[in-house]
């Protein structure tokens, strides 16, 4: 994805002729700039986006990650959208940071084996996406990056699992502190995430579920 828009005078306006006429390309789309219109407003008319929302463009979409906007108070929209996420990142063999902030947009990092970055977006009341591709939970590097972010969504899925995460309130005590209240004898080794989000889960600090991806969606001990 370009960090910035790629303007081209190439294109054909879908009637065989080539006018003089600058166009912009903006995650694939080929959107033309008409004469007196300034780049926000012909981004604005091709994705449907009133001129009330420019200053949110400003802060969105000159995002590299930025993606798309989706409405985010239709709850199918929403659901379809994080479903497709699902489905087509836990089959990539590398991972992906996939985030919806409050006003509906949408940010995807691609990142490698075990490592993705952050997408840079407001996460305040958002949702936030990722893929491990071994069956385990949230990391310690994950803890890291959700225990101060309050209210916002967490979905980390595996090919087994999904594994659903919310915080509640301040987690005020050290990664290791649950790490050692979450060590079980002989526990499989990927078991070991689990065991920790549990331990926060039981001590009131976060919202969380383990849901088994094949089985209508079953959630787990």
């Amino acid at each position: 994805m370009s960090d910035e828009f790629k303007k081209s005078s190439s294109l054909f306006d879908g009637k065989g002729e080539q006018e003089d006429i600058d166009w912009i390309t903006v995650n694939g789309a080929h959107i033309p700039i008409k004469d007196g219109q300034s780049v926000e407003e012909a981004i604005n008319a091709k994705f449907g986006k009133s001129n009330s929302n420019s200053s949110n463009l400003n802060n969105s979409s000159s995002n590299k990650y930025w993606v798309e906007k989706i409405d985010i108070n239709n709850p199918n929209e929403v659901k379809s959208k994080i479903t497709e996420a699902m489905d087509r990142i836990v089959k990539s063999g590398v991972e992906h940071h996939i985030a919806i902030d409050r006003d509906g947009n949408v940010f995807e990092n691609v990142g490698e084996l075990e490592y993705v970055g952050d997408v840079g977006a407001d996460l305040t009341d958002g949702i936030d996406l990722h893929n491990h591709l071994e069956d385990t939970s949230f990391s310690k590097d994950d803890f890291g990056f959700f225990r101060d972010k309050i209210g916002t969504e967490f979905i980390n899925v595996t090919p087994r699992y999904i594994h659903r995460l919310k915080v509640l309130k301040e987690i005020d005590k050290p990664y290791n502190y649950f790490y050692i209240n979450g060590l079980i004898a002989d526990s499989d080794p990927l078991e070991q995430a689990h065991n920790i989000m549990n331990v926060l889960k039981r001590e009131g600090y976060v919202e969380y579920e383990r849901l088994e991806r094949n089985t209508g969606m079953q959630e787990t001990t």
